[in-house]
């Protein structure tokens, strides 16, 4: 065998025995407990967290303490919401109807719209743009009815135009 590595075998044997006796010593020896002077402080008497030992518990007035403490406080409760105001109801707009087409199988009215633009509409369109725009229900002869925000609109058509 090669001379090195018979002196790294040995090398390797002395260090394992020297581990070896490192560590029967360390299982051997005995432990240490700290003596009762250099253990930690017990809580005050009277307080709601005592050392149980066995069946031993804590004491009915320090058990009725914590039942009578506000488990629930107002600095942790978010603030209340405030009340949502009412939504801004506008105004219906200015619609003139002009007048009507009645027929058996046709009902048109000629409306004049918040701008002034005059359009021909049907049951169920809507006068302007958007999805709150007033919508035309009925058309009769003198009047058309228009639904707006949830109420109903009776419009008469206007004489003499």
């Amino acid at each position: 065998m090669n001379t090195s590595f018979r002196r790294t075998l040995w090398v390797l044997t002395v260090l394992s025995l020297g581990g070896s006796v490192a560590v029967v010593n360390f299982c051997v020896s005995p432990i240490e407990v700290p003596s009762p002077e250099r253990r930690a402080p017990l809580p005050a008497q009277g307080t709601l967290v005592t050392k149980m030992r066995g069946s031993q518990l804590p004491a009915p007035e320090e058990l009725q303490k914590f039942a009578d403490s506000p488990l629930r406080r107002e600095i942790f409760d978010p603030p209340p919401r405030p009340a949502e105001p009412p939504p801004k109801l506008e105004p219906p707009p200015s619609l003139r109807v002009l007048g009507t087409v009645i027929g058996p199988s046709v009902a048109r009215a000629m409306i004049a719209g918040p701008q002034g633009r005059v359009e021909f509409k049907r049951v169920g369109d809507r006068i302007g743009e958007g999805e709150h725009a007033p919508r035309v229900v009925v058309i009769e002869k003198a009047q058309v009815v228009v639904e707006y925000r949830g109420e109903r609109l009776e419009l008469a058509v206007e004489k003499g135009r």
